[in-house]
């Protein structure tokens, strides 16, 4: 064989096939594969290869180059310096045996076929006519003239140079719930670029009651939404029962939270959370499963995202947030994990018909029990969303004696039959599709930060154990991540992503301690009948539990609760942990 390809398998077998294998079979930890078509999925344009054989891993590395070659490659980009240091081809080649060396791998080793796909790109480079061959042989063209000289080529040149990738944004955040749109709505806003990765097409429907809690409403008026509240059901009151007896409590006041909670299907409001965040600049994509990190000697740059058709792109980005809800399969493959004894909960819901469905009152019954009839810590809920519905749901914690034994679809059934003559539900009046959900809680995972990202929301565990609500917790950490984010995107730097897992702690973690021991506590049957009866025999100590349970302790009232709140929480720093 003579031209390029015969001088280049003397190259290759001299040069390169102790790292690659004689056949560009690969040799494990040395260099890739580039039998099979393998060489061609990371440099689909010679240009690029000729670039980085010349340059070489280590000057890519030096100008701060992550990926080389397609950032896109079927299989994962190519990370640079993963397997070590590629030496700079330029050192001890002509530029004509680099070109005779890499046409050897695409065409003798990679597969490429010089009389059909690759016919152009042969002609023009590789057989022993190609001008480009021909002219590198006589010093009429160079790598740095040669995209000028020869109509069509892409430029060599002699420096490293990154392949662009399909996106490259500051921020990407990883799921566009309501962690994931606030910390997109806060950073957008900051003019920063956000790319929002959402998996599923929204509006689509979660296993949650629908209430959002004064706090939660404080966040959203915040984001802008005030305006947009009057379309869902105002909540007042809540109505606590067990068995017969009742008690009726208002939402905690607070100095600064609205005095009142909504109900809102989330199908509604997170779209609407989702497209405020769209409105300032954010780069929404519905249907993009993030489905693997791009990692960089320890640092997180991005993802590789498929597309609704199957498609998988690259994003690149300076800094992550991991937003995808409370499996995170995502945050997990980054290294987050969950203390698996710290208390979770099990809950369903499902929406019937009512003729009560637009009271401003959220029923809460204190009296679940298993099948047994022991009690059970947890609760069931009906909530009037005033469209002619009500959602009727239960969730039921971990820390439940014989837990793994409770069939929640069970406790559901038993709960709706309960509440039928009160809420005037009727026989199969059920409307849309039963959800059943987990939900880790009270910060039960962690890190909750690493060198380029941050956790926000249920994938890291933050609903508060208390009450199992996690959406104003979603909303207030998604805005904490956008704040260190930006710091980190400014003069700060990535250090700045390292205060996260503090101001989480300043804001919840002896709250939660204290919702962990109140969850264990309540794991025997006998504590949660009298807890639950104590609290619907006294308005005191019912309204006083609310605040606390709600997070809604007045930083400037020595009240009961605020009062009874800091003694348990110096008796929780001693107190081992749930």
């Amino acid at each position: 064989v003579s031209g390029p390809l015969g001088e280049g398998a003397e190259i290759y077998t001299a040069s390169c096939s102790s790292c690659h294998g004689a056949g560009g079979e690969g040799v494990s930890g040395l260099g890739y594969q580039f039998s099979a078509g393998e060489v061609l999925k990371t440099f689909p344009h010679i240009e690029d290869q000729l670039r980085f054989v010349s340059s070489g891993s280590l000057a890519y590395g030096i100008a701060g180059i992550d990926i080389y070659g397609n950032p896109d490659r079927e299989g994962g980009p190519h990370i640079t310096q993963q397997r070590g240091i590629m030496p700079a081809q330029a050192d001890a080649l002509s530029e004509t045996q680099i070109l005779a060396v890499v046409c050897h791998e695409r065409y003798t080793l990679g597969g490429a076929d010089p009389v059909a796909d690759s016919l152009e790109e042969y002609e023009k480079w590789c057989s022993p006519e190609a001008a480009a061959w021909v002219g590198l042989e006589d010093g009429s063209l160079t790598f740095d003239n040669i995209a000028d000289q020869l109509e069509g080529t892409l430029v060599v040149g002699t420096d490293p140079v990154s392949t662009p990738a399909d996106d490259d944004t500051d921020v990407l955040v990883v799921g566009g719930g309501p962690a994931g749109a606030a910390a997109a709505y806060w950073l957008a806003g900051e003019g920063h670029r956000v790319t929002v990765l959402e998996r599923r097409v929204f509006p689509r429907s979660k296993a949650c009651g629908d209430v959002v809690t004064p706090r939660a409403v404080r966040q959203l008026i915040d984001m802008g939404l005030g305006d947009h509240l009057w379309r869902w059901h105002r909540i007042d009151t809540i109505r606590l029962r067990k068995h017969d007896r009742e008690r009726v409590v208002r939402w905690p006041a607070h100095p600064e939270q609205p005095p009142a909670a909504l109900v809102a299907r989330r199908r509604d409001l997170d779209r609407l959370v989702l497209e405020n965040a769209a409105a300032l600049g954010a780069d929404v994509r519905h249907g993009h499963d993030a489905i693997e990190p791009l990692v960089d000697r320890g640092f997180v740059r991005g993802a590789i995202a498929r597309a609704p058709d199957g498609t998988t792109r690259t994003v690149t980005a300076r800094y992550v947030v991991v937003a995808d809800g409370a499996n995170s399969s995502f945050g997990r493959s980054l290294g987050t994990f969950r203390t698996r004894r710290w208390p979770f909960a099990a809950a369903i819901r499902s929406y019937w018909r009512s003729p009560r469905h637009d009271e401003a009152q959220l029923e809460i019954s204190l009296d679940l029990t298993d099948r047994s009839g022991h009690a059970l810590p947890g609760y069931g809920w009906v909530a009037p969303v005033g469209d002619g519905t009500v959602n009727i749901g239960v969730g039921v914690l971990s820390t439940a004696r014989d837990f793994k034994g409770i069939n929640v679809a069970h406790l559901l059934d038993g709960f709706v039959e309960d509440a039928a003559g009160r809420w005037g539900l009727e026989p199969e009046a059920t409307t849309g599709v039963v959800r059943v959900g987990r939900l880790p809680m009270g910060g039960s995972v962690k890190p909750t930060a690493g060198p380029t990202f941050v956790v926000v929301g249920d994938a890291a565990a933050m609903a508060s154990p208390f009450l199992g609500a996690g959406i104003d917790t979603a909303y207030e950490t998604g805005r904490l991540a956008a704040t260190v984010v930006h710091d980190a995107l400014g003069d700060s730097g990535p250090t700045a992503l390292q205060r996260y897992p503090r101001l989480l702690d300043e804001a919840y973690a002896d709250h939660y301690k204290l919702a962990r021991l109140w969850c264990g506590a309540l794991g025997r049957p006998t504590a949660v009948r009298q807890l639950t009866g104590a609290a619907i025999r006294s308005s005191v100590l019912s309204e006083g539990l609310l605040r606390i349970m709600t997070g809604s302790l007045r930083p400037h009232d020595r009240g009961a609760p605020e009062v009874a709140v800091q003694i348990a929480r110096t008796l929780a720093k001693v107190a081992p942990d749930a």
